[in-house]
């Protein structure tokens, strides 16, 4: 069985990439481009998608302001990411 906190950093990941396509500012479909740009785009999206997963670990490490004491936290989810 999956580490839940794992599986949770991995959602974020492609998550992210299912909200660059709706969004339309990165296309997914790169293989028209010219061989260079489609590296360099293909770059920016995972980029992009780790900046995601580290933004849930973060969250999911520490309490936020107002965050009831009985919230679970994870701080190894900053060692997942």
């Amino acid at each position: 069985m999956p580490d839940p906190v794992e599986l949770a950093i991995v959602l974020a990941h492609e998550l992210a990439h299912v909200s660059q396509m709706e969004k339309g500012g990165m296309p997914f479909i790169v293989a028209p481009f010219h061989p260079l740009a489609s590296i360099k785009n293909l770059m920016a999206m995972e980029g992009d998608a780790r900046a995601h997963e580290f933004l849930v670990a973060l969250e999911l490490s520490y309490r936020q302001k107002g965050d009831p004491e009985e919230r679970l936290v994870f701080p190894q989810a900053i060692d997942v990411a």
